[in-house]
Parts: C-alpha cells; sequence; structure tokens
C-alpha cells in the first residue's frame, strides 16, 4: 500500500500545524469521495483550506515538512490510484472560486467553477471562452495553459 511509505510523525506534525491555522483536515480521507470518477484510495492527510491565507499556509506547512502534496480543484479530469497518494491533498473548493471581470480580463481563484467563469466573461460582453463552457472544471489544472477542442485558455499561479 502506498501509504505505507509515509512518515506517521510527519502526519501528527503537519495535522496539528494545519488545526493551529484553523484548516479542516482528515488522514486517510478517501479520494473517491472528491472525484468525478469515484476512484481513488485514502489521501494520507486531506485538508480543505476556506481562505487565500489557509490555502498558503498549508502549501508553507507541506514544503517544509517536504511532503508531497497535490493541489485539487473540482476532482475532474483526475485519477487517483486505489492505494491512494502518499502525501497530503490539499482541495480548493468553491470557497476559494471568486471571478472578478476587470475590462478585458477576467480573473478567477482556482476553486471558481469553469462554467461560471464563462458566464461571467459573457455577462461583461467578453468572448472567447464560448468553446468552454461544457467542459469539465479546470480547477485542476493550476498552473500553466489549458487547451481544448481548438481553443485555450491561459490560467496562471498568481500570488496575492
Amino acid at each position: 500500500m502506498i501509504l505505507e511509505g509515509f512518515p506517521m510523525e510527519h502526519l501528527n506534525e503537519i495535522a496539528a500545524a494545519f488545526r493551529q491555522a484553523s484548516i479542516p483536515c482528515a488522514a486517510r480521507e478517501p479520494l473517491s469521495r472528491h472525484t468525478s470518477f469515484q476512484i481513488g484510495g485514502p489521501a494520507a492527510l486531506f485538508c480543505e483550506p476556506q481562505n487565500k491565507r489557509q490555502l498558503a499556509r498549508a502549501i508553507a506547512v507541506c514544503r517544509q515538512a517536504g511532503v508531497r502534496y497535490y493541489l485539487l480543484g473540482k476532482g475532474t479530469n483526475i485519477l487517483f490510484a486505489d492505494e491512494g497518494f502518499d502525501g497530503v491533498v490539499i482541495h480548493i473548493g468553491e470557497v476559494l472560486g471568486d471571478i472578478e471581470c476587470n475590462g478585458l480580463s477576467v480573473t478567477a481563484q482556482a476553486g471558481a467553477a469553469l462554467s461560471k467563469v464563462c458566464i461571467a466573461a459573457a455577462n461583461e460582453g467578453l468572448s472567447g471562452l464560448e468553446f468552454a463552457y461544457g467542459i469539465p472544471d479546470a480547477g485542476d489544472r493550476t498552473n500553466g495553459l489549458a487547451a481544448w477542442y481548438g481553443g485555450c485558455a491561459c490560467l496562471c499561479n498568481v500570488s496575492g
């Protein structure tokens, strides 16, 4: 089983740091509960930051502890092994899903539903995201350039 390689002392230290920062977390959370395909074994630790400050803290704790972490968006287009994930899964939910339109640009947090981003852009009279409306959410692509069906959208990691 994958989780056998995850040092228990790291798990306890990380969970304690998350609790100190008021970040909800659970050990051995089945990832099948958080993916559209409803498959995947347990994460060594699963957390759900409620704001940007908590998200930044969760990532910092994982980096300081030297453990693997995965940023999980809507759980679409992702497959986790039945054996689980031997690290921390940081779930970026709708609480981190603000969308802001400003002139010709649309900025969306990682937890924003792609369909809602498309609607916000259309409501502002912006075009170019029509191709993306029915595509499963992009929350699991928190970096880089995503391209679908001949269209593309730049998804960038921006701090602040």
